[in-house]
């Protein structure tokens, strides 16, 4: 139930069904309006051609046009726009799932009368259109239109308000501004006081004083003391604070309101400061919007929005026309006097309103200042810790590239000593390294100074120790691998854990080499030994900052594809709420059916005539048309399932695609990987392409799977960014030379040749500031490269471009296992 009762007007007599046209790109929603409309006295046609219902409108006389916002071709404020120039008298109402106060001032001048949020109740739905529909007038016969227009607002009004003046000579213009006042403020189901109240508080944000002036005497003519309206325009906005306790006050009411709140009292109070921050667009206008549709209920609450939309329009049309003065509203000219003598503290208040106007906007200003500043503060620290980064991977990057070219130094010099260290024990004893020599047991024979120090012993304690107990128990059986290839090779390095005396670990590199003296004879296993617990610690931070930088762009692409997502599944819902109303209907008339069914058998069992039984319920039949019912509950049925998997399908690839990868390699099938990334990719992609895929089967590919989707969303939304107008994708699989390829080629605008030389750089690109990081393709290089893949790129200006990427396959016994 609405939380106001809906003004009644007289039905209209008309001659022929009234022709309610729907159009959306998505059939089910199609289908669902249909059905849902099927009961109801109207003439439906149902298209995703906007061409079509301009063609519609043109030739006969459509009463209302219903439009989804997103099209492929033409935005629905766009077609109501077309409409309203072909067709005034057309009622335009505009189907969407981003229903919000600015989104409502933006439209409502642009063509559209009403809105419909998506997903929609349908008892809502008809009653909306019924109203609608009541509410249309007919067309006037030619004349002057601007004195006929200015006639009917004298008649509504008992004068001309010197608001209309300026629209005059433009009759258009002059009828738009009434409409306007018509369906927003004075036939707007709201109650007036609170609708007078409210107008006269949201005009202290208007530089003109018409509206505070004469909106204060329409006050004080209702009935409101003068000491009640000077408190309210003196009272100073709400603050964030305040509006938060009212939020939660309002969070304790249990459902929709009923009616409206009694006037006065705190529930209604409450409404009128959500309201207030609404306009606003506060801090808290979300929260309150939020509120508020729960307890008016979704009619209701869209009144409260036609409302405030119309008082800002006031505003902004006041202000354009500085010259209209309340001097000449009757409204002032027979209650201003009366009330400033009744609250003398008015006067002055009227008479500073200019200033108070001037401070109020230099107080919302530096609010603004501040919020902005504190904007760029966040900016400036996303910056610098964007390149305290980069400047760390840089760092770390450089320090593993030193430590590795100093490791395969230290080696092939070792190789040059390896004949000189038999023969001179003082290098040994002042060398850096650690160096232990071990006989054929693995005993210790002898260690150098830093040996022993790294250890933690005296040189002496370590001699005839076994080397095993000195490495750490998990890495033995690693280490007595490396010392049997060292006995039989001669040679062998191994890397893990060792012991200190005191029993804590670090990691240490050993290189194992067998000695020979001169004669050739064995001489014992030398071993050098090498402390590398920092370059671990930097081996493991470069792997972590890897990850992050992987999961950051990750989580950059769900963000640019979260509103296309929503979108993707919201249709769905609204069609399957529709569809589960409408089974509600069809479920009582066959329960009607069985429960007449039972009735005549009975009356059969007791030996009535069996031929008025048949024909009874041969006329029920036909009245219910179950042959119908029965067929477009199973339709209605399989639609909603077909929804429902649509949903689970988008759900499932977005909770899979945000999973981090975790653990070893693992096959995958690379077919649905690149099925789940064009489901999440999908709303990206359908409004600027055609996506044809020419899958191959591929043997499965052992690697990271969500990382390589992460590779495919990142050449999706590309492809998708490249093409201007409608073109074409083409997603092909195949084996090739041991490994599987994947191309994604586009027909978009193509790529130049210089910058095909830098495209996998990080942070390079060719995107407007704002529109693109530079990290997606450099992102995806590193992926495919950590697979030990290619990925190539060839493109032609004004032709396209095509992505390809190449991932190793398993030999035939990895396969097989």
């Amino acid at each position: 139930m609405n939380a106001v009762e809906t003004l009644e007007k007289p039905p209209q007599a008309r001659v022929r069904a009234p022709i309610v046209v729907c159009v959306d790109d998505d059939p089910d929603v199609l289908t669902s309006l249909e059905r849902l409309l099927r009961s109801e006295p109207y003439e439906v046609r149902t298209t995703a051609d906007p061409e079509q219902v301009l063609e519609w409108v043109e030739n006969e006389d459509v009463s209302v046009v219903i439009a989804d916002q997103r099209m492929p071709r033409m935005t629905g404020t766009e077609l109501l726009e077309a409409v309203e120039d072909r067709r005034p008298t057309t009622t335009r109402v505009l189907l969407t799932g981003y229903v919000g106060n600015s989104f409502v001032n933006r439209v409502l001048p642009e063509g559209v009368q009403w809105l419909i949020a998506k997903p929609w109740s349908n008892e809502g739905v008809r009653l909306t259109l019924r109203q609608l529909l009541d509410r249309r007038e007919p067309v006037e016969p030619p004349g002057p239109a601007g004195e006929q227009i200015r006639g009917e607002i004298e008649r509504r009004f008992g004068f001309f308000p010197p608001f209309f003046a300026p629209a005059l000579d433009a009759p258009r213009v002059l009828e738009n501004l009434w409409r306007q006042t018509r369906e927003a403020y004075l036939d707007n189901p709201l109650p007036s006081a609170f609708k007078e109240r409210l107008f006269a508080y949201l005009s202290r944000f208007c530089k003109v004083p018409y509206f505070i002036v004469c909106h204060s005497c329409a006050l004080s003519a209702s009935g409101t003391k003068g000491a009640e309206i000077h408190a309210m325009l003196a009272e100073p906005v709400p603050p964030t604070e305040r509006i938060l306790v009212v939020l939660e006050n309002l969070a304790g009411i249990p459902g929709t309101l009923p009616s409206w709140p009694a006037s006065p009292s705190t529930l209604e109070e409450n409404l009128f400061l959500c309201s207030v921050s609404l306009f606003q667009e506060s801090a808290t206008a979300e929260r309150c919007r939020i509120e508020l549709r729960r307890l008016l209920g979704p009619e209701t609450h869209m009144h409260l929005l036609m409302f405030l939309a119309y008082v800002r329009m006031c505003h902004l049309w006041a202000e354009d026309h500085p010259g209209i003065s309340y001097d000449g509203d009757r409204r002032a000219q027979e209650h201003l006097d009366p009330l400033i003598e009744e609250e003398p503290r008015l006067r002055e208040f009227f008479a500073s309103y200019a200033e108070r106007n001037l401070q109020e906007r230099v107080r919302r200003e530096q609010d603004l200042v501040k919020e902005i500043n504190a904007l760029r503060e966040s900016a400036g620290a996303l910056r610098k810790a964007r390149e305290s980064l980069e400047t760390r991977v840089r760092q770390r990057t450089a320090e593993l590239v030193k430590s590795n070219e100093d490791l395969v130094r230290e080696i092939t010099e070792r190789r040059k000593v390896e004949e000189e260290l038999r023969q001179k024990t003082e290098i040994l004893e002042n060398a850096v390294e650690g160096i232990a020599r071990l006989d054929s047991e693995g005993r210790i024979l002898s260690v150098n100074r830093a040996c022993a120090e790294m250890l933690g012993y005296a040189p002496e304690e370590m001699t005839g120790l076994e080397w095993t107990p000195l490495v750490h128990p998990d890495d033995r059986e690693r280490a007595k691998a490396a010392y049997g290839r060292m006995s039989e090779t001669g040679r062998a390095c191994f890397e893990g854990r060792a012991l200190r005396k005191g029993g804590d670990a670090f990691f240490h590199e050993v290189v194992m080499i067998k000695g020979l003296d001169r004669s050739g004879r064995f001489s014992g296993h030398y071993c050098f030994i090498r402390d590398i617990t920092e370059r671990k610690r930097a081996e493991e931070e470069r792997a972590q900052l890897t990850a992050q930088l992987l999961q950051g762009q990750k989580m950059q692409a769900i963000g640019q594809l979260a509103a296309g997502i929503a979108h993707e599944i919201n249709n769905p819902v609204g069609y399957i709420s529709s569809n589960l109303s409408t089974m509600q209907e069809y479920f009582r008339d066959l329960a009607r059916l069985l429960t007449a069914s039972s009735d005549i058998v009975d009356r059969l069992a007791k030996g009535d005539d069996a031929g008025g039984a048949a024909r009874e319920m041969e006329r029920l039949r036909k009245d219910l048309d179950a042959e119908f019912l029965l067929k477009d509950f199973q339709k209605a049925v399989e639609e909603s399932r077909q929804g429902a998997e649509r949903i689970r399908d988008i759900v499932r690839s977005l909770g899979e695609f945000s999973h981090v990868d975790e653990g070893e390699l693992r096959p995958a099938d690379i077919n649905k990987c690149l099925e789940d990334t064009l489901r999440i990719c999908w709303n990206e992609l359908k409004y600027k392409a055609t996506v044809r895929r020419e899958y191959s089967v591929l043997p499965r590919v052992p690697c990271y799977p969500r990382r390589i989707e992460q590779v495919f969303v990142n050449l999706l939304v590309n492809a998708a960014q490249a093409i201007q107008e409608k073109g074409e994708i083409v997603v092909s699989t195949r084996e090739e030379d041991g490994h599987a390829v994947v191309r994604i080629a586009d027909t978009g605008c193509g790529i130049a040749a210089e910058a095909l030389k830098k495209i996998f750089e990080p942070f390079y690109t060719t995107k407007p500031v704002g529109k693109g990081t530079g990290l997606g393709l450099h992102v995806a290089y590193k992926i495919v490269q950590a697979h030990g893949g290619t990925i190539e790129v060839r493109s032609e200006l004004g032709r396209g471009t095509t992505f390809t990427v190449r991932l190793p396959l398993p030999g035939p016994e990895k396969a097989k296992r």
